[in-house]
């Protein structure tokens, strides 16, 4: 027979409440930033082998860089930031049924 005292006891799946993070990105600015990152390459190499290193590298720098600033920037405001407009919307019938 075993002494059940034996056995340590944890919490199996401690943190899982909390939110992803990487380099203070949240969420799924997370994924935004990698496809700005992503995207950027390949325009980037694609312009390099195209039109030359002049303008690859700075299209590159600028569209994955500025991707993600805007990413860090956007998620300032929160994941959920929406407009609230309040008052009456009133929407014409423009399809007649006879």
């Amino acid at each position: 027979m075993v002494n059940n005292k034996e056995y340590l006891s944890f919490p199996a799946y401690k943190g899982v409440q909390r939110p992803i993070m990487f380099k203070s990105l949240k969420g799924k600015y997370i994924y935004f930033a990698m496809v700005f990152g992503f995207t950027g390459l390949i325009v980037g190499f694609i312009l390099m082998a195209t039109l030359g290193l002049k303008i690859g590298l700075p299209v590159m720098v600028i569209v994955s860089g500025g991707g993600i600033f805007y990413c860090l920037i956007r998620q300032k405001r929160g994941l959920h930031s929406k407009n609230n407009v309040q008052g009456t919307f009133v929407i014409k019938n423009i399809i007649r049924i006879n």
